[in-house]
């Protein structure tokens, strides 16, 4: 049996990732072998060139997983999987019912390892902030056929454009 998710719980899966994964990806750029960051590149360059949707999720999550494994943290990685497993059809349907996503998606994954690459955590992870904002505001209640549910989604309130708990990337 296949449990659908609501509306409502896509919301609260993303938001999770929001907070979650730009700090992975902060660790990333801090602590990313020159093998990781060269399988992550041919991962992008894969989804770049496909063009069947499940295909291109398949190497997504291949890819977020590379990024999230190089932050070196293990329990983080471990809640980050479950999430994105939860998370995977949906990004599979958002690829085949939005056009244009998977070039939106390929290019804030440029963005993403731009930003490893130069070693700017604070960078890679509102990169990542911004990535995974994108995609969920590409699943709508159109597409998906789930009932609405009010939940604010994105910046919160006073952060000023930026993403929430940058300041603990700095270090503040």
């Amino acid at each position: 049996m296949v449990h659908e998710l609501s509306r409502g719980d896509v919301e609260d899966i993303y938001q999770i990732r929001m907070l979650l994964e730009p700090l992975a990806t902060a660790q990333a750029a801090c602590r990313a072998s020159k093998e990781t960051v060269l399988r992550a590149v041919r991962l992008l360059s894969a989804m770049e060139s496909e063009t069947d949707a499940k295909q291109w999720a398949g190497y997504n999550s291949s890819f977020h997983s590379v990024i999230d494994a190089a932050g070196c943290n293990a329990q983080l990685l471990a809640i980050l999987e479950n999430l994105r497993e939860l998370s995977d059809r949906y990004v599979t349907h958002s690829i085949r019912s939005t056009p244009d996503r998977a070039r939106q998606a390929n290019a804030e994954h440029e963005e993403i390892m731009r930003a490893i690459i130069a070693r700017d955590p604070e960078a890679a992870a509102d990169a990542m902030f911004r990535h995974l904002d994108g995609t969920l505001s590409a699943l709508t209640i159109r597409e998906l056929g789930l009932a609405a549910r009010p939940v604010p989604v994105g910046r919160r309130p006073g952060t000023r454009g930026r993403r929430p708990g940058a300041a603990a990337l700095r270090g503040q």
